[in-house]
């Protein structure tokens, strides 16, 4: 059943399926997207479809792209409670595929790629140092090219003493930041994400 998962994502752009009164596709696609008992199928069969289907494996759909997001945010809150360590090793992939679909070209894409980003830094990150600078590490994330709102969350992520461990949402939203800090010619910068590295890494869940 599983194996139809990218078919069925296709039909979330007809609009026919959008009111059955036995169910419709997003319907379809939240129950396959449970990954049978426990959930234990979705990091390695569900999820890899999902965020495919933020990019290329969509076919340029944009209203495919939006409702993928959609079922990713259940899909994340699920695997944070009944696969927490399986998530870690996919959270790479999964902010990877939303800052692919920040930069999308239809604004609606856009759109719903930072009601995610803002979702996950609010609601599945359980990190509260992480939670409390939410907006700033979003904002940078979506607008990577202003180098001031880039170097406001660096500043405020190195000035931060971490009490909590670090999820692994929480972990994969900061990286993006860190690992352009690293990559500065600055040297402050670069020494700021080493330090949000080494304080982060020991406490990572």
């Amino acid at each position: 059943v599983i194996s139809s998962m990218p078919a069925v994502l296709m039909l979330l752009e007809e609009t026919k399926l959008k009111s059955e009164p036995t169910g419709t596709a997003t319907d379809l696609c939240q129950e396959l997207c449970r990954g049978g008992p426990g959930g234990h199928a979705v990091p390695e069969l569900i999820l890899p479809v999902l965020l495919a289907h933020l990019g290329a494996a969509a076919s340029g759909k944009w209203k495919v792209k939006v409702a993928c997001m959609g079922i990713l945010k259940d899909v994340l809150h699920r695997m944070e409670v009944q696969t927490p360590k399986q998530l870690g090793v996919q959270m790479p992939k999964v902010m990877m595929a939303v800052r692919g679909a920040v930069g999308d070209a239809r604004k609606e894409v856009k759109k719903e790629a930072e009601v995610l980003l803002r979702h996950m830094g609010q609601e599945v990150a359980g990190t509260p140092e992480i939670r409390g600078m939410a907006d700033a590490i979003i904002s940078s994330i979506l607008d990577s090219a202003n180098m001031d709102k880039a170097a406001d969350a660096l500043h405020r992520l190195s000035n931060t003493t971490f009490m909590n461990t670090v999820d692994s949402c929480s972990f994969g939203l900061i990286f993006p930041i860190v690992s352009r800090a690293m990559r500065e010619q600055a040297h402050d910068s670069k020494m700021k994400g080493v330090q949000i590295v080494g304080a982060s890494v020991n406490l990572i869940a």
